[in-house]
């Protein structure tokens, strides 16, 4: 998958917004969000959101369309499973990994508890913003060809994101993190939301697999005719 160079040329569009979250997570990480005070990890878990998002809009675009014929030959069943498949390769590496690490490293200047709640509830996060990027997959898998002219993801979805993002921060500094059990309460919300969300985007991820590759078979007829 990282082979295909489109796919690594959006991945280097996002290489100034990593740099950015890293810089936030370097800068602030010694003051815990449940101290009272703003901190830059306050941004963190919406941090993962963006990155979902890039690469979920990302994710539809690839060099080797034109192959996208051989899931023709798989039965209808398997979609489901490959669409499960599709947000399991993304949600392992992206947001369940960095977390793993993230909790290490934050327990020793938190405290456990501190890390523990911190993580947990960035993780939903992370996964809830996960469960709705995938429908920004509207086919298979890499395969539409890249128009350069247009950016990795519209205009109207960005806005929309930093909207939401810049309210739940708000919500987050001036409500959530005020009280643990708060923070419990909205990141056990966030996984359901997410549980619930994820099976909702794979089904839809497989149905739009299976209606884009419907209208190729009916093209292809349009194309050739049986000669008697």
């Amino acid at each position: 998958m990282l082979r295909d160079w489109q796919f690594r040329r959006q991945l280097i569009g996002l290489a100034p917004s990593l740099v950015m979250f890293g810089g936030l997570l370097a800068g602030g990480w010694r003051t815990s969000p449940f101290s009272g005070k703003f901190t830059p990890l306050h941004f963190l878990p919406h941090a993962f959101g963006f990155v979902v998002l890039g690469l979920c809009a990302a994710l539809k675009y690839g060099s080797d369309y034109k192959a996208v014929w051989l899931f023709l030959l798989a039965p209808a069943a398997a979609f489901k499973r490959f669409g499960t498949g599709v947000v399991a390769a993304i949600w392992l590496p992206v947001i369940m990994f960095p977390h793993v690490g993230l909790f290490l490293f934050l327990v020793f200047a938190w405290g456990l508890t501190d890390a523990t709640v911190f993580c947990a509830y960035s993780l939903a996060i992370g996964s809830l913003y996960l469960a709705f990027s995938i429908r920004l997959i509207d086919g298979v898998p890499f395969g539409k060809q890249l128009q350069v002219s247009r950016a990795s993801f519209g205009l109207p979805v960005l806005m929309g994101f930093v909207a939401v993002a810049g309210v739940l921060v708000a919500a987050q500094y001036f409500l959530v993190f005020r009280s643990l059990v708060w923070v419990a309460v909205a990141t056990v919300a966030a996984g359901f939301g997410a549980l619930a969300g994820t099976r909702s985007s794979s089904a839809a991820l497989a149905a739009a697999m299976r209606h884009d590759l419907a209208v190729m078979s009916t093209e292809s007829t349009l194309l050739y005719h049986e000669v008697e």
